[in-house]
This record gives structure tokens, sequence and C-alpha cells, in this order.
């Protein structure tokens, strides 16, 4: 069972934000396609998707790839199934077998719909929290006020959100 208020068009949406605002900050460190690296990491992909097609048939993705030339070890996929990988990452993945952990694990939050989930988790928190802040506001003097947010801001990640994600990495993980 899964919390999930955000409508596909509107993931859609926010995914290519995402990805454009991903693209402005990184394009010029895009690798071109014809670099070994694609070879490696599509093979690795493909094995991934034949291993799994009974998880994977349901998405209509394409899982196309993008390597970026940075020592940043991080690899992520968008909701629409977009794979990024970031060079650092085969420094520490040295075998196709590494490499295929990482990614199945990314792959893993991407058909889990972690990222509706989150973004609806964090809507209904919002909203809930709406309240308390205006009490807040309304009582107390401005500098109470602030110092009380920020406590409250701690409070809600510690109680609430960074659960929550560690929840999703456990179950990407599984």
């Amino acid at each position: 069972q899964k919390f999930i208020i955000v409508k596909p068009n509107q993931l859609n949406d926010v995914t290519q934000i995402a990805y454009d605002n991903f693209i402005e900050e990184h394009g010029n460190q895009v690798l071109p396609l014809g670099h070994p690296a694609y070879k490696r990491v599509g093979a690795v992909v493909k094995r991934l998707i034949d291993a799994n097609k009974v998880y994977m048939e349901h998405n209509n993705f394409k899982y196309p790839i993008t390597i970026i030339d940075d020592p940043l070890i991080n690899a992520f996929v968008f909701p629409d199934g977009r794979i990024f990988m970031f060079t650092g990452m085969f420094q520490l993945c040295q075998t196709d077998d590494e490499l295929a952990t990482v990614l199945s694990h990314e792959l893993s939050h991407t058909l889990l719909k972690h990222v509706a989930e989150k973004l609806s988790n964090k809507t209904f928190l919002e909203i809930l929290y709406i309240v308390p802040l205006m009490i807040i506001w309304f009582l107390l003097p401005d500098l109470g006020a602030i110092v009380t947010q920020v406590l409250l801001d701690d409070l809600k990640s510690i109680i609430f959100e960074l659960p929550f994600e560690r929840e999703m990495e456990t179950e990407a993980d599984e």
C-alpha cells in the first residue's frame, strides 16, 4: 500500500523540470554517446531489465542513459526511467556486478514509485504543518516565531521525513 496523491501528469511535469535543471547544470559535462562508458552501463542495464521483466513489463520506459563526466560518486534514475551516472561511480564500481547492484537499487526506486510517494507525503505533511505555523506566528514575537519554526522544521524532519526516506531506501534494497 502506498499513499500517492500526485497524478501521473504532475509527476511527469516535475520530472521534466528536474531534467531541464539537471541538464542546464551539467549539460557541458555529458559524455558523448560513443564513449565506452555507455556500452558498459548499457550492457548492465540490459541484463537487469532482462532478468526482471516481470517487474518492468508494466511500464513503457526506454531507460535512456546519460553519463556525466564528474568525479562525484552518484547514480540515479528519474521517475520516467532516465538513468544518470557520474563517472565517479566507475571508481567505486570496479566490476559490472558492483555496477549492477547500484543500478538495480536506483531502478527499484523508480519501479516502486518512490518519487511520487515522497512528493505525496511531503505535500500532506506541509498541509498539516500550516496550522501550527500560523499559530506560532500569531502568538510569538518575530524572533521567537523564527526560532520555533526552525526547531519545528528540524523536529518534522527527524520524526517524519528521515525515517520515511530510510524506509524507502530499505525497500529499494530489498
